[in-house]
């Protein structure tokens, strides 16, 4: 029993530390230099505190139908608790696309410098997380149709079987 609950825990970490990176959009500031003709970029970020708060919430109520209320709420109203994923997966598709944008913004400004490289980088780390996302959202997708078909009847640990799903 203590392995489900720390196994509930641990999903809901790593979905919320995914959310909240997603979502931490950063200020931008351009340093333009006429006379060099160079630009850099700064990027600061707000207070990971609050985002991450707010990422567990939403992290909470998405898990909430396949994971933290009985198995029988999801086979009588299929459709709300789907709905209860969609804040999550709204939240992190929007916020992928706003930042993916301020950094190919930014990468197009400092590609006239003589470091953009670090700015791609982090492009590509933000790219792999995104895809992160898609495979949890995926992830409860699936879980959500195993338990709504009853082919899933418990999630975590299962005690009669004694294995985990």
């Amino acid at each position: 029993m203590f392995m489900a609950y720390f196994q509930k825990l641990n999903q809901i970490a790593y979905a919320s530390a995914l959310l909240a990176a997603i979502a931490a959009a950063p200020r931008v500031t351009l340093h333009l230099e006429l006379s060099e003709q160079l630009t850099t970029v700064e990027f600061d970020y707000p207070p990971f505190g609050p985002l991450l708060v707010y990422a567990m919430v939403l992290t909470t109520l998405a898990m909430a139908p396949s994971s933290l209320i009985p198995s029988s709420l999801p086979r009588r109203f299929p459709k709300l608790c789907f709905m209860a994923m969609v804040p999550w997966a709204g939240v992190a598709l929007s916020n992928f696309f706003d930042n993916f944008l301020l950094q190919i913004r930014a990468i197009v400004h400092v590609s006239r410098g003589n470091h953009p490289q670090a700015i791609i980088f982090a492009l590509f780390i933000y790219v792999g997380l995104f895809v992160c996302a898609i495979e949890q959202v995926m992830h409860w997708v699936a879980v959500h149709f195993l338990i709504t078909e009853e082919t899933l009847t418990c999630f975590a640990y299962c005690p009669k079987s004694s294995r985990y799903l």
